[in-house]
């Protein structure tokens, strides 16, 4: 009996091993069957019941991730992690109150728990209750000296520039932001900035010797861009080949549903241009640069990765002085100056072919002004 007994929790153990290994790959579903399979013979598995909460969550189903976060709590009251994940799943369906709530049992049982105090301040950042915000970054910068997201936020509720947003906010902020995103942009923001640069794409004239067109699409999200350039190219227009990447898992794989990309990458756009060794007729950029201050870098790894006569196609949100840019403290978003564009431009080596005064968006019903830009190499 003893033996059998030992099997059994070795097969266990084994089988758990084996879901981690699936979960980390990202492959859901392999993970999902061997959960479910564990439950049957536990169904009050506290682990178990929380990695299937992950996976619904990962699918946006979030009442069911929910559902089952909340009883693996039932079974271990004073797991942080795993009242954090509730905090999150909650905030997602903006329940704001109740996620505030979670944040705080999590760091009740584990003062210690950096990720629920950096989604506390996050909470707190989001409903402009500023002192709170940088009371929770505060802790969460003390406890963990390296922790960039609370570090950015401290520094911007401090007023004090920073180059660049780091990428575990942006991958956090678009991995929630998913499965609502086309919709909110388009319908609630009434976001244009896809339309007008597959508007300046079917202008391009590209030499006739071409096979095929390659396109770069920084931070190509949910792959809107890419999507509006096919449907509006004109029938005469060469092949494309459509290039993506993006630090969002979950934006990544709405645009492989799109089946429009010939390779999409989960990277960061420095992290990109460090190993990338093709090179690309079109490079464009919606929305993307918000998130990123000092452009200098981007200009000049933009500028090598371009073929002779290649066109760089990107928007801005605008900012109406001398500085070259300007980290917004209630947006947490960069805006750069038209002065600041031209003087990039002139010193990497572009051709400004046109910068358009536009209308990016609405935010919270005011219109957020910007510059849609196209330089040639």
């Amino acid at each position: 009996m003893l033996q059998n007994a030992n099997s059994v929790n070795q097969l266990v153990d084994n089988t758990k091993s084996n879901i981690h290994i699936y979960m980390e790959k990202g492959d859901y579903q392999a993970a999902e069957n061997l959960v479910m399979e564990l439950l049957s013979f536990n169904p009050f598995d506290h682990e178990m019941l929380y990695i299937l909460s992950v996976i619904k969550f990962q699918r946006n189903e979030l009442v069911a991730a929910q559902m089952l976060i909340e009883k693996a709590i039932k079974e271990d009251l004073q797991n942080s992690k795993y009242w954090c994940n509730l905090g999150i799943y909650l905030q997602e369906m903006k329940q704001y109150a109740h996620a505030e709530i979670a944040y705080k049992k999590a760091i009740e049982y584990d003062t210690y728990n950096v990720r629920a105090l950096n989604s506390l301040g996050s909470l707190y950042f989001n409903m402009q209750k500023y002192k709170e915000a940088e009371n929770f970054f505060g802790n969460a910068a003390k406890i963990d000296v390296n922790n960039t997201v609370a570090d950015y936020f401290m520094k911007l509720l401090k007023g004090e520039q920073v180059d660049i947003a780091p990428k575990e906010y942006i991958e956090r902020l678009f991995d929630s932001y998913s499965a609502t995103f086309d919709k909110h942009l388009t319908d609630v923001l009434e976001y244009k900035t896809p339309d007008s640069i597959a508007d300046i794409f079917n202008t391009l004239n590209f030499p006739k010797n071409l096979l095929e067109i390659k396109v770069l699409d920084l931070g190509c999200g949910t792959g809107m861009v890419a999507e509006k350039i096919v449907n509006k190219i004109a029938n005469n227009q060469l092949p494309i080949q459509f290039y993506g990447i993006d630090l969002s898992e979950r934006m990544l794989e709405i645009a492989k549903s799109r089946k429009i990309y010939s390779k999409l990458r989960l990277s960061s756009i420095e992290d990109f241009f460090k190993t990338n060794k093709k090179q690309f007729n079109c490079v464009i950029a919606a929305d993307v640069f918000v998130y990123i201050g000092d452009l200098e870098d981007i200009f000049k790894s933009t500028h090598n990765v371009l073929k002779d006569s290649g066109s760089f196609i990107f928007s801005i949100e605008r900012l109406d002085n001398e500085s070259n840019f300007k980290l917004i403290k209630e947006s947490a978003r960069y805006s750069h100056s038209e002065q600041y564009i031209r003087l990039l431009a002139n010193n990497f080596g572009f051709k400004i072919d046109s910068i358009i005064h536009t209308n990016l968006r609405k935010e919270k019903g005011e219109i957020i002004p910007g510059l849609l830009v196209h330089l040639v190499k």
